[in-house]
Order: structure tokens, then C-alpha cells, then sequence
């Protein structure tokens, strides 16, 4: 309910004359943080309508406020693959769950990660964060991508919602 009242605060800004772009700033602010916070921790157990209620208030947002629409598989993947990235530090406090590196002895297709995977047998281990990682194709993409540019993963996210970006963000493309 607390992101429905934030849309309707940003379409009355609108409509007193708030530019696009400082619009867009508080957009992501107000609803995205709101959105985002804890994302990797709960995204595995997101049902199809928490999606579509999601996907809805997106829709609302850039009818009402004219902010780019988002949508929540990429974020999804975009949030998994930043804390991703900063787990795979040694020195991260988060860095003890990941699995131990594997070993190959045979000289096959080259891996995306170095990591075991675990054996899973049910969707709620599977929906985890860290097997969703491990898993997932597109973090390793992300993390060998965006750890090595000078831009961060967020900023990154702002620039691609941002139409009219000054800072000449190599990552959008």
C-alpha cells in the first residue's frame, strides 16, 4: 500500500510541474528502494501474482509519473549479481556460504564459476540465493562485466532508467 501512496505523490509533483528528470530521481528513491530492499533474499519465493503485482506497479508508475517501466526478472537478476559479486570477496561476511571450489581433473567446456554445485532436491533449496547464483548464467556475466568498469551495478540500473544521463556511462549501451 506505502508504494500505491508514493505514485500518487509523484503523479501530484508531476502535475505541479516537477521536471522528468528529478521525477525519475525520486522514483528511485521512494518506490525502487522500497522494492529492491532485501530482493535477493525473498526473490526465490515470488509467486507469479507477486510478479504481475509488481509488473502492475511498474505499469502505473509510467502512466502516471512517466518513469521507464522495469521489469522484475531483470532486477531480480540484476540485485542477485551485485551482492554476488561483492560474496565471492574472501573477505565478505557472506563469503563462507559458497560451496568449495571444484575440482576437474578432465579438461571440458570452460566453466563460468569455480564452485561445486550442491545437489538439490527441493525448490524452496533451489530458490535460494546463492543455488539461484550458482546456477544462473547471467551473475557471472555481471560480475566479470560491471566488477570491471568504473561504473556500479546500481549505477548501471539508474542510467538504463534514466533517459537523460550526463554522465557518459560506458555501461549503457
Amino acid at each position: 500500500m506505502q508504494i500505491n501512496q508514493r505514485v500518487y505523490l509523484l503523479s501530484h509533483l508531476k502535475l505541479q510541474g516537477m521536471n522528468i528528470q528529478a521525477l525519475q530521481t525520486l522514483f528511485n528513491g521512494l518506490i525502487m528502494s522500497k522494492i529492491t530492499y532485501a530482493l535477493p533474499s525473498f526473490a526465490g519465493q515470488l509467486t507469479d501474482d507477486d510478479r504481475n503485482r509488481i509488473g502492475a506497479i511498474s505499469r502505473k508508475a509510467q502512466r502516471r509519473v512517466s518513469c521507464m517501466v522495469f521489469d522484475i526478472d531483470d532486477l531480480i537478476d540484476s540485485v542477485d549479481c551485485k551482492l554476488f559479486s561483492h560474496i565471492t570477496d574472501p573477505n565478505h561476511c557472506l563469503y563462507y556460504l559458497l560451496p568449495p571450489t571444484a575440482y576437474r581433473s578432465y579438461n571440458l567446456r570452460k566453466r563460468q564459476h569455480g564452485y561445486q554445485l550442491p545437489h538439490i532436491e527441493y525448490n524452496l533449496h533451489k530458490n535460494s540465493f546463492i543455488n539461484r547464483c550458482l546456477f544462473n548464467d547471467h551473475c557471472f556475466f555481471y560480475f566479470i562485466h560491471y566488477t570491471h568498469t568504473s561504473c556500479s551495478l546500481y549505477h548501471y540500473y539508474t542510467c538504463m532508467l534514466c533517459c537523460s544521463c550526463s554522465c557518459s556511462c560506458s555501461m549503457v549501451t
